[in-house]
């Protein structure tokens, strides 16, 4: 990876200010709702529905309308026809990243669409966790993100 590449992809957790009650939103999900514990015990419909309440949470923030239901899928996607978010696995991560989805589509600014949503998605997850964003970074658990620093680079 070239230095250009790494100072770019290094800096995908840290381009977004994220709004501080999106942020208090996010952690409440994880935990006062249970989202990670539903997680663990493999509680994917109650995931589901507790990312479907971060997302009316979310929406109201950013004042815009709201988004569909938050199903299970064979990818993750947001289809923007019916507002739905489909999800592989109940991953905080690939929520935000799909509610940015929705975010371009309400807003109409769709800002280099993909990246904007891994920089929103990984800033928020940076900025409402972060010893959970850095171990998650250590252990190659975030796509887009290249191999966690050393102290060597």
């Amino acid at each position: 990876m070239t230095k250009i590449t790494q100072n770019i992809t290094y800096q995908y957790h840290t381009k977004y200010n994220v709004k501080s009650k999106a942020i208090n939103a996010i952690r409440e999900a994880v935990q006062v709702d249970g989202l990670w514990k539903a997680s663990n015990k493999g509680e994917t419909e109650k995931c589901l529905m507790i990312l479907g309440n971060l997302g009316k949470k979310l929406c109201e923030i950013y004042k815009i309308g709201l988004h569909g239901e938050v199903t299970y899928g064979y990818y993750e996607a947001y289809f923007f026809v019916d507002k739905r978010i489909t999800l592989v696995k109940p991953s905080i991560v690939s929520y935000l990243h799909e509610f940015r989805h929705h975010w371009q589509t309400m807003t109409g600014k769709h800002l280099s669409s993909e990246p904007d949503a891994r920089k929103w998605s990984l800033s928020a997850f940076n900025k409402a966790f972060p010893e959970a964003f850095d171990d998650a970074w250590k252990l190659g658990r975030l796509m887009w993100m290249p191999s966690y620093p050393t102290r060597e680079e």
